[in-house]
């Protein structure tokens, strides 16, 4: 089978998005939700260059951060249903994609998943916000938070995430997509790609 991910629109710094499915993608999206903005996936990672080749910096639930292979998404893709989404902080420039993924692999890349965050997102959606602050442990990252903080150390001033909130998701991505602080990136996708693209 051929690519999904055309590899010459994607560079580093990209956020990639993933939906999916099954009853924990579903639960997150419900998590991350809200009354006025449904969440249109339930996973983000960054895009990274290593050792001249691009890769998914990737903060999976029971594995440390790591580097994953775009062939392995795709491979979601194709044998499991799941819809990706390629996106970009507005008026980013490729030097600081570049300095955000390098953020991503100095302070994030073999760092635990933070399980304690998703289960207190958890709670929160199901008895309200009465847990001010960082869900999450401090030295532990799940998806979005990683990535986030990659960008806010390269290039604060762009601040994608604006309004600032303590917890990072791919709800909070969804609705700063909507708000035009992130944008698609173009051509992201082959002719193939297409039909596992998130309309958004």
């Amino acid at each position: 089978n051929g690519e999904i991910l055309n590899r010459d629109a994607i560079r580093a710094g990209d956020l990639i998005c993933r939906d999916s499915g099954g009853f924990v993608g579903k639960s997150i999206k419900w998590c991350t939700s809200t009354p006025d903005s449904q969440t249109l996936w339930n996973h983000d990672a960054i895009i990274v260059c290593q050792r001249g080749h691009l890769c998914i910096g990737d903060a999976l639930m029971g594995r440390e951060c790591q580097l994953t292979v775009p062939f392995e998404w795709e491979q979601g893709c194709r044998k499991r249903g799941h819809k990706l989404i390629v996106l970009r902080p507005a008026d980013a420039t490729a030097e600081q994609g570049e300095g955000a993924a390098q953020a991503w692999l100095d302070g994030v890349w073999g760092t635990p998943y933070d399980r304690v965050a998703i289960y207190r997102l958890l709670l929160k959606k199901i008895f309200g916000d009465w847990l001010p602050g960082q869900v999450g442990l401090e030295s532990h990252f799940f998806c979005t938070e990683g990535v986030a903080l990659a960008w806010r150390r390269a290039a604060a001033n762009l601040a994608p995430w604006a309004p600032v909130t303590a917890n990072e998701t791919p709800g909070t991505t969804c609705r700063a997509r909507r708000m035009g602080h992130f944008v698609e990136v173009p051509d992201a996708f082959t002719p193939e790609g297409e039909r596992s693209r998130i309309i958004s």
